[in-house]
């Protein structure tokens, strides 16, 4: 089965960014680098994340193919993984040029790796039918969160992470199985959009759309506050190594529970006003960690990481099938991925800044703040009825 498979090569996939997000900007920091050159290294992926998404899209709608090109970026995540660990296997300095290279490759990838995941899992996910089970986009993507979970957790116990060797062989690792189960994956073609042009530009001027985007912009920006401060302001109230791991561990849970019933939620409550939830439920989350410093507390507080983020992504992803036409699906979802990264790219640069000059609290108060502006982008995303040429068989994901 189609959705089986996926959910291995979305588990695969997602290892090996659990040893990459958590550990690898201490790992270039035992092969010193630090500063700005590993500032300008880890921009790379969010970079290529506004670009890649909608180059690969667009080509996957242009040529009819998905699996192709999810090869092709899997071959290029594998490529950058054994240059990162080229020296430390040879005995080699990992030297910024070799470095960079490496994570050209590696950013260039990674960004349609997880687009092109998304719209095979959107495409293969179903409402049930006579005799059949539902599949919810959610169900296959939450393989994902499990598999970084675990992949975080059994790299900070049992590898040296600042060896030069042991945490990019494991991001190889990771990455060959991953490239490997590319092939087992065979959907159905999607069909051609012959030009991508005028479609895709009915899109970009619908208000519902471009409303999706503003919001997901905005929203994910506002979500990068947690992603670049909560372990440096835990830090700063005095919270252990050990609890930081296991409030990220718990977060992770809740959005993995989320996952699991997204297609039941989805199909009770529309996307659109879900959204909305999920952006007022992250200034809410947001406000709280700004505001308590009990550690009990804050860690009762790590589900809500369901609200914030699964329920926005599972949402978003929705609406991105609700509102583009079936030919133009991988253009669709590229361009929101942009936005999401773009909206990453301005927060990474602003939190930290406010971090810096002003602490947390105040971080996550404007953060909170930002969500509540997303939250209006949000509510007008909402349709009155699914636009003429879209799917009509699958609104649950």
């Amino acid at each position: 089965m189609l959705a089986g498979r996926l959910r291995l090569f979305i588990f695969a996939l997602f290892v090996s960014y659990g040893g990459f997000l958590p550990f690898f900007p201490k790992w270039l920091e035992a092969q010193g680098i630090r500063g700005a050159a590993m500032s300008a290294l880890m921009a790379l992926v969010p970079a290529f994340g506004v670009i890649g998404p909608p180059v690969f899209g667009a080509l996957s709608d242009w040529l009819g193919l998905r699996t192709g090109l999810l090869r092709i970026a899997t071959a290029g995540g594998l490529l950058a993984t054994l240059l990162l660990a080229a020296p430390g296997v040879l005995g080699w300095p990992a030297t910024l040029p070799i470095l960079f290279a490496a994570m050209f490759v590696f950013a260039l990838s990674r960004a349609p790796q997880v687009a092109m995941a998304d719209v095979i899992a959107i495409e293969t996910s179903k409402v049930a039918g006579p005799g059949q089970k539902a599949v919810s986009y959610g169900s296959i993507r939450l393989f994902g969160s499990v598999g970084f979970l675990i992949a975080a957790l059994a790299v900070g116990r049992l590898l040296d992470v600042q060896a030069a060797a042991q945490l990019p062989l494991f991001m190889a690792g990771a990455m060959a199985v991953t490239f490997l189960l590319s092939f087992t994956l065979d959907p159905p073609p999607p069909p051609r959009a012959p030009s991508l042009g005028p479609p895709l530009r009915r899109l970009l001027r619908e208000r519902a759309f471009a409303m999706l985007l503003v919001a997901a912009f905005v929203g994910f920006g506002a979500h990068v506050s947690y992603d670049m401060c909560f372990s440096l302001h835990l830090g700063k109230l005095g919270i252990s190594s050990g609890w930081i791991g296991a409030a990220w561990a718990i977060g992770t849970l809740g959005e993995t529970a989320l996952m699991a019933i997204s297609g039941w939620l989805l199909a009770r409550v529309p996307a659109s006003r879900l959204l909305v939830v999920a952006f007022l439920g992250g200034a809410v989350r947001w406000v709280l960690i700004g505001t308590i410093r009990d550690l009990p507390v804050l860690l009762a507080l790590q589900p809500l990481h369901a609200i914030s983020f699964s329920l926005f992504w599972v949402t978003a992803i929705d609406q991105v099938k609700h509102l583009a036409p079936k030919e133009i699906l991988g253009s669709a979802q590229g361009v929101f991925n942009a936005a999401v990264g773009g909206g990453a790219v301005a927060g990474m640069f602003v939190w930290r800044a406010v971090f810096e000059a002003r602490g947390g609290p105040t971080t996550f108060f404007w953060a909170a703040g930002a969500s509540v502006c997303a939250a209006l982008a949000a509510a007008g995303t909402r349709t009155r009825a699914r636009p003429e040429g879209r799917d009509a068989a699958a609104d649950v994901v």
